[in-house]
């Protein structure tokens, strides 16, 4: 009875350990994705704010204090708790800052406790909670800031909290080691390990299939040739824009098509390989520093798209750069220089309710239209 009574208690903090960490680390990551004003693609990189690194630890500090409360009893006599562990997952996982909140609202929370039970905020259980919270924090950013590898640290970790902990006790209560509790300790210290390396290794294993995940699809969304986002990744910011709109009304934004008429020539003289040479080319112009925060797309042959989130008057001007860069940087296929002539419809319009971006991406054709009816190296452009 006893010792189911010790299992049941190291599972139930294993599962409020694991299962709370990675709930927020899962709801964090999709806040931001959601939250995100305009980015070129869904899996884009994004770093947590202050507001958010305070909210983790905030909460994350309760759950130490949450921790604290769910003791596991080894003996009649003896209980111990793995409040400490959470301190070294966010500031592993998250931030030292967050860490620093959740040490400060699990002292303020334990003292808070021992207030109430009628504890001295004189106490030995007061100054340790204090003295062995900051030595966990201290320990975490130390390792977390080694670049070794996770299980290297989490061991180094142990260790040091180990005899940390041996020390303080010893101070704190001499006569302890002389009720021969050593196995007490290394049961403490066993179950301490056990419940810190299984956490670890699920939010591992999770994080391993979230990067996983993210390869594949940013793999999916761009195109292999050109290494510019593909029509799949304009499908899902068109959809992100519809669902999630964060882009305050009235907001400019800029629709560009543009289209290689010299294509086809070169495809039917040169080969193949040549036209995706002269895509390649073009591309790398496009990503060059012509364009500033925009979303670059090729939609498929010689078509590309760009969204731009800025005025007009910037936007016009970086296409006529980029016109007079294409003219200005020659593409050189095996002997042969040749020339790479463009069409440009952009359409500048304003955010609503009402916008919809397929819709202005139709008014671009159009535009991309009027302007292969025009000389080479031409650009119409409309506004709305």
């Amino acid at each position: 009875m006893k010792y189911s009574l010790l299992i049941s208690a190291v599972i139930n903090n294993l599962a409020i350990m694991t299962s709370s960490f990675l709930l927020g680390y899962f709801f964090t990551v999709r806040s931001m994705i959601k939250n995100t004003n305009t980015p070129a693609s869904p899996m884009e990189s994004y770093r947590l704010n202050k507001t958010q690194e305070t909210i983790i630890g905030i909460s994350y500090g309760l759950f130490s204090f949450l921790l604290s409360l769910n003791t596991i009893q080894l003996d009649t006599w003896h209980r111990i708790d793995a409040r400490y562990i959470f301190i070294y997952l966010v500031v592993f996982y998250v931030s030292f800052y967050s860490g620093c909140i959740s040490s400060i609202v699990l002292i303020l929370a334990k003292s808070w406790q021992y207030y109430l039970t009628g504890i001295s905020l004189f106490s030995i259980e007061f100054f340790n909670n204090i003295i062995f919270t900051l030595i966990v924090l201290l320990i975490s950013y130390f390792f977390s800031k080694k670049k070794e590898h996770i299980w290297k640290k989490l061991f180094c970790f142990l260790l040091l909290f180990f005899v940390f902990r041996t020390l303080l006790l010893r101070m704190y209560l001499p006569d302890l080691f002389e009720r021969n509790v050593g196995w007490q300790l290394l049961f403490y210290y066993a179950i301490m390990s056990l419940l810190l390396i299984t956490t670890v290794y699920f939010i591992e294993m999770s994080l391993k299939t979230i990067v996983s995940i993210n390869v594949f699809q940013i793999t999916s969304m761009k195109d292999p040739l050109t290494k510019l986002f593909n029509r799949q990744a304009l499908d899902t910011y068109i959809e992100f824009l519809s669902l999630n709109r964060k882009i305050p009304d009235n907001t400019t934004i800029s629709i560009t098509t543009i289209d290689l008429d010299s294509f086809k020539k070169i495809n039917d003289q040169f080969g193949h390989s040549a036209g995706d040479a002269a895509l390649y080319h073009f591309s790398k112009l496009l990503k060059s520093d012509v364009f500033h925060s925009s979303h670059i797309y090729r939609l498929g042959g010689d078509e590309f798209l760009i969204i731009h989130h800025y005025s007009p008057e910037q936007v016009e001007w970086e296409l006529k750069n980029l016109l007079t860069l294409v003219q200005n940087t020659p593409f050189h296929y095996e002997n042969h220089t040749l020339p790479i002539r463009l069409s440009i419809g952009t359409i500048h319009t304003r955010m609503s309710k009402d916008f919809k971006l397929a819709e202005a991406i139709k008014q671009s054709d159009t535009a991309l239209y009027q302007a292969k009816k025009q000389y080479e190296n031409s650009l119409v452009s409309y506004h709305k």
